[in-house]
Order: C-alpha cells, then sequence, then structure tokens
C-alpha cells in the first residue's frame, strides 16, 4: 500500500500566510521604532522557504549571491574596530541572509501580488499612525512606553519613517501598474502623506531618500 502524497498547496498556503502576517505586523512593529522589525521578516522568510525552489534561486544567482557573501563578509570585519560594543558581526549577517530568503520566497510568481498588495496596505497604516505620531505628540508610542524620553519618543517614530520610505516605491509601482481608474488621485494621496511625515521628527535625511527615490521612479 503506498502513502498518500503530500498536498503540493500546502507550502504554497503556509508561505503566503507568512507574507500576509508579515504585512499586517509592519506597522505595529516600524511606528514603534522596527527594533523587532528584522527577526519578524527572518521568521516569516523561514516560514516562507521552499527548499527546492531555494536552490532553483541560488543556482540561478551564483555571482550576485557571491557578491552580497562578500558586503556581508565585510560588514563583519568592520566590527573589529567599530565602537559599537555588541554581536553586530554576527546578526547582521544572520539577519541578511534570512531577509533574502523571505525576498526570494516574495518573488515567486504566486505570491508576488500578495507581496505587493500586502506593501501597500502596510504603506497606507504605516502612514496614518506616523501621521498620528506626528500631529498628537506620538501617543501611540506615549501609551506604550509613558517612562521614556522626548528624545527616544521622537526617535521611535523615526525610525517607523525609514521602514515607510522602503515600502513607498514598490507599493506605489504596484498601485501605478493595476491600472484602475482611482489610481492616480490614491497614489497622488500615498505621495502628499508619505511626504508630509517624512519631513517630520527631525530626520531631513528621510525627506531627501524620498526625494532621490522619486527622481529615479
Amino acid at each position: 500500500m503506498t502513502e498518500p502524497s503530500a498536498d503540493p498547496q500546502r507550502p504554497a498556503a503556509r508561505s503566503a500566510f507568512a507574507v500576509a502576517a508579515f504585512f499586517a505586523l509592519t506597522p505595529a512593529f516600524a511606528v514603534g521604532g522596527a527594533i523587532g522589525l528584522p527577526v519578524l521578516m527572518a521568521l516569516a522568510g523561514l516560514a516562507a522557504v521552499r527548499p527546492d525552489l531555494l536552490k532553483q534561486a541560488i543556482e540561478n544567482n551564483k555571482i550576485l549571491l557571491g557578491l552580497f557573501a562578500a558586503l556581508l563578509a565585510w560588514l563583519s570585519v568592520t566590527a573589529l574596530w567599530s565602537p559599537w560594543d555588541g554581536t553586530t558581526f554576527v546578526k547582521a549577517p544572520a539577519t541578511a541572509a534570512l531577509g533574502l530568503l523571505f525576498a526570494s520566497a516574495t518573488t515567486r510568481p504566486h505570491l508576488a501580488r500578495l507581496s505587493l498588495a500586502g506593501a501597500l496596505a502596510a504603506l497606507v497604516v504605516l502612514t496614518i499612525m506616523l501621521t498620528v505620531e506626528a500631529v498628537w505628540d506620538s501617543p501611540l508610542n506615549r501609551g506604550a512606553a509613558p517612562s521614556v524620553s522626548a528624545f527616544q519618543l521622537n526617535q521611535s517614530p523615526a525610525r517607523g519613517a525609514v521602514v515607510m520610505l522602503a515600502l513607498t516605491w514598490p507599493a506605489l509601482a504596484w498601485l501605478i501598474a493595476t491600472r484602475a481608474g482611482w489610481r492616480w488621485p490614491a497614489a497622488a494621496i500615498i505621495v502628499a502623506s508619505v511626504g508630509f511625515v517624512s519631513v517630520q521628527f527631525g530626520q531631513l535625511s528621510t525627506a531627501f531618500g524620498l526625494v532621490v527615490g522619486g527622481l529615479f521612479f
């Protein structure tokens, strides 16, 4: 008697759930300072990985992966003279490698649309939350950590704005590519909202990144 074959839809469903969960949780993690966001991405990458497809992706991108590995090695070496007292030389390569697993999963054909839609939804929610933080003096972070200093309260949404910037252009590209009749008004509202947030929290580098990204979009 032969054993029943594994359901091929289970890995795909697991991957889709991992990607959807990541983007659903991203706004909350990001507005609080994005401290746990790399771990969240790493866990999502592990849950979404397909060993058979991963092997194929590695074989098809050996040169790029080699360059990526060289950059990670150099990053680890710089920890020898860095004033930062921590295990960055271990954490950064591990997080980057696991993040690469997540990136590999999100580009697969059956997950690409879900990933881009998730990025757009996360961008909209995160932008709203950061706008609330900017206009009403960080009520979300203040409520979560009432005893922290004003500087720390400002730094958390500032780091969240960087995550917002990373989501902006792929989400806008997908929105425009949908060819929906409302795509241009929606894109204009998103760009205006992102532009407003980018000049808040005393981090003009975010605004600079938005402008440079727009030039190459």
